[in-house]
Parts: structure tokens; sequence; C-alpha cells
């Protein structure tokens, strides 16, 4: 661990309320930004673990500029992947609650105060997320915002059928809540709703219907890792299907699963196994008309889908605009 800043101290003399891990790899043309809009939080009582997984040391070189004490750097052990890096940071963590930001994305500057006040006005909830984000291009214009389902309380079992929660951006936790619960080092995509399944048999979830962080959409990410995204997929299918099938509304939760599935073969390139994948769906609900959509666009090929599922998620992101 490298602590920087001015002010040198005794890391274990820090009793912060909010740990705030941060992994990065190589995104030193984002990392500025996202380290900024923690330290522009109204809510002031945090320490950030930036867990870096870079292999040079342009990302150091950014962030040893910054001279807060309370950003801490540690070159990441193990696998580089994500989760690991989350695990890494959790494990360093001295905070009562647990909170994540991705590099390449922003928060609000009420965030952390706003899930901090929920959690402290109520200990039966043991996570707090967003339910809404602004979605931002890479050049920093807002282009919307994003809507999520609201589900307060027990989100098991429909946490099951799709990620209600999203990405980790949103999210605070308490630190208890990884106790017994890591994020899955196997995972290269999906670990956030992979987390999310688990902690929602054991946690209530509070949502917060208003955009607190910001998702920054960039070439990079709109492209990234179609097949991890189907290995992923498998994976939480196979984990989770005694889950699936043994939950209140299991006929539904492994119809989404097949419809899943059958997404990631086709963005992965395996059109005819995706076309099977959408008939079992079809086969579950014959009336469900988004089945029989998806499994003719499976004739048209990956490259093309793939084209026409970004354009479509541009464009039913939202009309909320905002200057941040």
């Amino acid at each position: 661990m490298k602590i920087l800043g001015s002010v040198s101290y005794m890391r274990e003399s820090l009793h912060p309320q909010i740990s705030v891990i941060i992994p990065t790899k190589d995104r030193v043309d984002f990392i500025a930004e996202a380290i900024k809009s923690v330290l522009k939080q109204t809510y002031q009582d945090f320490e950030i673990l930036i867990i870096d997984g870079s292999s040079t040391n342009a990302a150091h070189n950014i962030i040893r500029n910054f001279t807060d004490a309370r950003i801490l750097y540690f070159p990441q052990i193990g696998k580089k992947s994500l989760a690991g890096a989350r695990n890494q940071g959790i494990s360093e963590s001295h905070g009562q609650f647990i909170a994540f930001l991705d590099d390449d994305d922003l928060w609000m500057p009420r965030k952390l105060e706003k899930q901090v006040a929920v959690l402290r006005q109520n200990e039966s909830y043991g996570l707090v997320y967003t339910s809404r984000s602004y979605v931002m291009q890479s050049d920093g214009k807002v282009i919307g915002v994003y809507f999520r389902p609201t589900v307060d309380g027990c989100i098991y079992p429909q946490i099951l059928e799709g990620n209600l929660v999203g990405n980790c951006n949103g999210v605070i936790a308490r630190k208890k809540c990884f106790e017994t619960e890591l994020f899955d080092e196997n995972l290269l995509a999906l670990e956030d709703w992979d987390m999310w399944i688990r902690l929602g048999k054991k946690f209530s979830f509070k949502p917060i219907d208003e955009p607190l962080e910001v998702y920054r959409l960039h070439l990079k990410r709109m492209t990234r890792g179609y097949y991890q995204v189907l290995r992923a997929t498998k994976i939480i299918f196979n984990k989770r299907s005694e889950d699936i099938h043994s939950s209140t509304n299991s006929y539904e939760a492994s119809r989404c699963w097949h419809l899943l599935l059958g997404l990631a073969y086709l963005q992965s390139g395996y059109e005819a196994t995706a076309r099977k994948e959408y008939a079992i769906a079809i086969r579950m609900n014959p009336y469900s008309v988004g089945a029989y959509i998806r499994f003719l666009l499976s004739f048209i090929g990956p490259r093309l889908y793939n084209s026409i599922q970004v354009f479509l998620e541009l464009k039913t992101i939202g009309v909320t605009r905002k200057k941040l």
C-alpha cells in the first residue's frame, strides 16, 4: 500500500464511516474525474481506496497528483479482474459502509449523504441503491437518464429475473454484507448481478428514486466483452439453477434466463444456439411477442444485431437533459 497526499499519518488510526473502492486499470483518461466526484461529496467522512491493476505507471502518476490524505493507493494483487479488485478493496477497508465507483463513472455531489441517511434511519436495510442513472457521453454531455425498477425491501426472488439494482456505482452497503459474500473472481462480467442475487437472499434493499450516479458511455464500454458476458451468463445460470427452479416464480425466472442466454449467444456469434434458447422461451410463453421478435432478429447476424442493440439503447435511455 502507498498512502498518497501531503499529510502523513498511520492508516490504522482512521475510522471513516465510508470506504469508497475505485478499481482502475490503465484508464488514464477518466480516473481523475472519478476521484474528484468523490472529493466533491457533501458527506466527507470517507476513505478512497484505489485498487490499480494497470500494467503501466500512467494511472499511478495521475493519482499521485492528488494531495488529499484520504486517498490510498494499492497495486492489485492476484487476478487482475474487476471482481478481484473490489474484493481487495473490501479486505483493506475500514469503513462501516462500502461504496463502489468504476474509474470511468461519476457521482452526483449528494450521493453519499442521501444513501447514508437511509442506512442510519433504518437498520433493517443492508444495501441502498439508486434506481436512476444519468448517462453521459465520453465528451461529458449528458444524453438522458436510465431507469430501473424500484423494489423496496426483499428483492428476492425478483432479482433472479434480471438485475434490478444495476452496476456497483449506485450502491452503498453495510460492510457486514460482505462478511460471508465476496465477488466471484471467476466472473469477468455480471459479477455485480451475481452479488445482488446472493445478498438479496439475506438483506433488505432500499432504492432511491433519483439519479445519484453518472454512467459514462464510451466506445470501449459499448463494444466490450460479448464472449465474457456469454461465459458469465452460463456460469451464473448454472450456479443459480437450484435457486431459479425453487423460487416462487420459477417458471418466469427460467424463461427470462433462456432469453438472456439467447441474447448472449447471439451477440457472441452463435446464432443457431441463440435460436434454440429463444425457442425454449417461446414454448414457455407462446404469447410473448418480444421472444418472437428476438428469434427473428437472430437471422440478421451478430454484427448488425449488436449495432441495432446499441442504437436502441441510446434511443431509449430517456429525454432528460442536465448540465452537471
